[in-house]
């Protein structure tokens, strides 16, 4: 599940376009995936809220953040049992896409593109410790080949290179309006919580509800949709990977963008892709931390 290593037995192979964690590079990222699920808000300036678990304290990585439902990507994703239950072979983009949805049902107990009974409640936590399962489980409770094609590519996110652990994730979002409670796996889970993208901002800016950058970036620019199907609707074809450069600039944190002046990708000068990020003392969970964002194209002289 989420952040456990991939067992160092497992002959599983990924498609060779699979972005590989190798042993030989402890430092290359390693590829995980988060899903986007979003219900009705009966009221507020948003039509929707999505859901955010609050990860345990005891977690290796982000303790106590608020996250979309995610984690890395497990072998069992990439069995090539799962190429005739989809009629299609195993890209990497079908892995990911396959990681993130079985992880919101280990960590939420939610499907993507549900049919016939609920499976039982005792079957979420026997896919966290059995991964395998889960494809009994989306066989049986789910349309498979629907709910893989239907997800939309939000935004990928490589971790920057001197953080000790990196991530190569990429964020997609279910258009379909989910009816179902979530349930959390009292493991990786603390809480489960849906929030509308500007209560969730406006959580974190009150010191309230930590984010990592990533998740803050991807809730902002949620935020700006008074519609979930306009939000979808927005979403590229295409989205392009972005690892965050960082800068010190007079006691403030910038993390620079693809686009930004100051990025290794960088634009024109004067464009602006960045979060700036007052009150960092160590870490995106300080009490005080303001972050902003900027995303213009350079000034027309």
């Amino acid at each position: 599940s989420m952040f456990a290593s991939i067992s160092s037995t497992t002959t599983t192979v990924f498609p060779p376009t699979a972005y590989q964690h190798s042993r030989a590079d402890p430092m290359s990222p390693r590829l995980s995936s988060a899903l986007i699920v979003a219900r009705r808000a009966a009221q507020g300036s948003q039509d929707f809220q999505v859901l955010l678990m609050q990860r345990s304290a005891k977690s290796k990585a982000f303790a106590a953040f608020h996250v979309f439902p995610g984690g890395i990507i497990d072998p069992e994703d990439s069995s090539p049992l799962w190429a005739p239950l989809l009629q299609s072979s195993l890209t990497t983009e079908t892995i990911l896409r396959l990681g993130a949805i079985r992880e919101l049902y280990e960590e939420a107990g939610l499907l993507v593109n549900p049919k016939g009974p609920a499976p039982a409640r005792a079957l979420q936590r026997k896919v966290f410790e059995t991964p395998s399962l889960f494809r009994e489980i989306a066989a049986k409770h789910t349309d498979a080949p629907a709910a893989v094609a239907s997800l939309k590519h939000v935004a990928q996110f490589i971790t920057p290179t001197h953080e000790k652990h990196r991530f190569d994730t990429h964020f997609y979002a279910a258009p379909e309006l989910v009816e179902d409670d979530a349930t959390h796996d009292g493991d990786e889970a603390v809480s489960l919580t849906w929030k509308t993208p500007a209560e969730a901002l406006r959580l974190c800016s009150r010191g309230e509800f930590a984010l990592m950058p990533p998740q803050w970036y991807v809730l902002k620019k949620m935020s700006t949709y008074s519609t979930w199907a306009g939000f979808i609707a927005s979403l590229p074809l295409h989205v392009g990977p972005m690892q965050p450069s960082f800068a010190v600039d007079d006691g403030t944190l910038i993390l620079s963008l693809p686009g930004d002046e100051k990025h290794p990708e960088a634009g024109p000068i004067g464009a602006r892709h960045r979060l700036t990020v007052t009150g960092f003392k160590g870490s995106f969970a300080d009490p005080g931390l303001h972050i902003t964002l900027q995303h213009a194209p350079a000034p027309k002289l």
